[in-house]
């Protein structure tokens, strides 16, 4: 008779050889009981021997458990006749016991300890132990059942094989508490899920402890990506103020839900005032806009926001129209003042982007709106051969066009050199012409613009590191951010303790959008050969605890607070062909 099959389990530690000596180290400092048995056929040797996570190569460990302790824990035994290929129900079972079993019959057999968050056999699938697979934790309450490779590949938290999401009622990705992480800074134990992932933080699962995973793989060193500086929330760089790690992949922002995704074609094209609560953005942009960028849907796009601690001024005002009234979707322009936009056509005819196509029916439109506007982050990464088509890959017909919710970098690019562009007065080619940009009627005299007021400040800004951007106008996800933080983390005191002015009252965002009325004419419409540019933009009421957010004309004033990246992966555009996608042109 062979031995009986171990499945590896939740209590495995397994230790990469790929380890640095300071990890190695700490893995010798976690104490716990190593279960080991023998694999003689017939023969039950179940024994455990005290040991630490490093040194249990052999044997499944257990941190925290002395081998007294070990013995007499109950758990779930979940055990398997290969030879039949049946499934034997669960049954509550210590882990000598459970082996005993399985070596008497000839099953294989996995074995979970019950702990204060996982007290019985229905808190365990055995099902999902014999398929190898378990609860994956994206660290922000998000939980699918996969294989440890496969959560691994994405750099989120396995819970181990024969976990699930739900306990009952309780997602085990939110409920419980466990260790809890900021990035590139720390993780700390017995944290509360809700508390944890409400502060903008990583919850790596109910039960779960730091130790169990390699923090340093999963989470970038996001705070030491800028050379000569280990950051914190708080700290003042280069006349700004660290606000925290916003990743455009799943961060918690504090807006409107419809940029999380899965929402509906009427909700989508709404805009009207609602309060501002919690979600999770939805990426919606491809990694940084450059060709140079990988595909892979990770935290690799993460980056450090860095705040102004005044909202944006320009010769004594504070408060500024969205832009000149005319169409703001410009096109791409060297730092020397080079057009070299290559998707003239697609500018000329489809403007900032559509939401309907006259040329499609009611259905149609409503489900390519849906589907465009919650896609993929694959699809979104896809790879292109040139900034500008890379840019053009977020899809034209969009609830909000071509105007991202994420990239208010790209955003504000855009905007700078539509009316850069106004300016020269020329054409550039049979499709694009100055006049195409020209200022609304209702823009007067005495009118400031945010796009004239940024490029003032980035004029008379002397950016000492090339890692940090140029300030520009944050995205509708970017501003929810700050008001999360505002809501959660106190950010107007952190600002305040800085000498800086707190966030209040209406703020724009540079995501752009439409007045859509659902006719078959006016705004953010195609009729099969032309589009019509969009007059609205997003915007936030910072009024903590009961901020507002909503859709407004461009023409009516509101404060603008600059923000600039460092990104996580410490790289910078200076010497880039891609550079225009990193210093805003003045």
């Amino acid at each position: 008779m062979a031995a009986p099959k171990p499945v590896i389990t939740e209590g495995d530690f397994a230790v990469p050889t790929q380890f640095p000596d300071s990890r190695i180290s700490a893995l010798k400092e976690i104490t716990g009981a190593c279960m080991t048995f023998s694999f003689d056929p017939g023969i039950s040797g179940c024994t455990c021997i005290a040991s630490n996570a490093y040194s249990c190569k052999n044997g499944t460990f257990y941190a925290g458990f002395t081998c007294g302790s070990i013995i007499s824990t109950k758990g779930a035994c979940c055990l398997t006749d290969r030879e039949n290929k049946t499934q034997i129900p669960c049954q509550t079972s210590t882990f000598c016991g459970c082996y005993a079993i399985a070596n008497s019959f000839n099953f294989d057999f996995s074995w979970n300890p019950f702990t204060k968050d996982k007290t019985s056999c229905e808190d365990f699938s055995c099902n999902n132990s014999i398929k190898t697979i378990g609860a994956c934790c994206n660290g922000q309450g998000k939980c699918r059942e996969t294989t440890e490779k496969d959560c691994q590949s994405t750099n989120h938290f396995f819970q181990g094989i024969g976990t699930i999401c739900l306990e009952g009622d309780r997602n085990i990705c939110i409920s419980g508490t466990g260790g809890c992480c900021e990035p590139g800074i720390t993780c700390i134990n017995e944290i509360l899920g809700t508390d944890c992932i409400n502060s903008g933080k990583l919850y790596i699962g109910a039960s779960k402890l730091c130790y169990e995973f390699n923090i340093e793989s999963i989470l970038l060193p996001c705070f030491s990506s800028l050379p000569g500086y280990v950051l914190n929330v708080g700290d003042i760089v280069e006349n700004s103020m660290v606000v925290g790690v916003y990743k455009p992949y799943e961060t918690v922002c504090a807006g409107n839900p419809i940029f999380a995704g899965n929402s509906d074609f009427d909700s989508l094209v709404d805009g009207g005032e609602t309060f501002c609560v919690p979600y999770l953005s939805s990426y919606d942009y491809n990694g940084y806009g450059n060709v140079n960028e990988t595909s892979t849907c990770d935290a690799t796009d993460s980056y450090i926001i860095l705040m102004s601690l005044t909202p944006l001024s320009y010769n004594d005002n504070y408060n500024f129209t969205w832009n000149n009234g005319g169409m703001a979707y410009g096109p791409l322009i060297s730092p020397s003042g080079k057009i070299i936009e290559t998707e003239t056509q697609q500018i000329n005819l489809k403007k900032e982007g559509y939401i309907y196509n006259t040329q499609l029916s009611d259905v149609v439109n409503r489900n390519i709106i849906s589907y465009n506007s919650t896609s993929g982050c694959s699809e979104k990464r896809e790879e292109q051969d040139t900034p500008e088509q890379r840019s053009f890959r977020n899809t034209e017909q969009n609830f909000n066009g071509r105007w991202s919710s994420d990239w208010g970098l790209h955003n504000t690019i855009r905007m700078v050199n539509a009316e850069i562009f106004y300016e020269t007065g020329i054409t550039y080619d049979s499709y694009l012409y100055s006049n195409l940009y020209s200022p609304s009627s209702a823009f007067g005299s005495d009118d400031t613009s945010a796009v004239a007021a940024l490029r003032e400040l980035n004029k008379n800004t002397i950016i000492v590191s090339d890692n940090i951007s140029s300030w520009f106008i944050p995205s509708i996800n970017e501003l929810s951010f700050l008001a999360d933080q505002c809501m959660t983390n106190n950010l107007n005191n952190t600002i305040i303790n800085n000498g800086g002015v707190p966030l209040q009252g209406e703020h724009w965002s540079s995501t752009g959008s439409f007045n859509f009325s659902g006719s078959t004419a006016g705004e953010g419409m195609f009729n099969g050969s032309t589009a019509s540019q969009g007059s609205y933009a997003w915007s936030i009421n910072f009024n903590t605890p009961h901020n507002t957010i909503k859709k407004d004309d461009r023409l009516i004033d509101k404060q603008i607070r600059p923000i600039r990246i460092v990104r996580c992966d410490g790289l910078n555009l200076k010497n880039s062909k891609n550079r225009l996608w990193w210093r805003i042109n003045t």
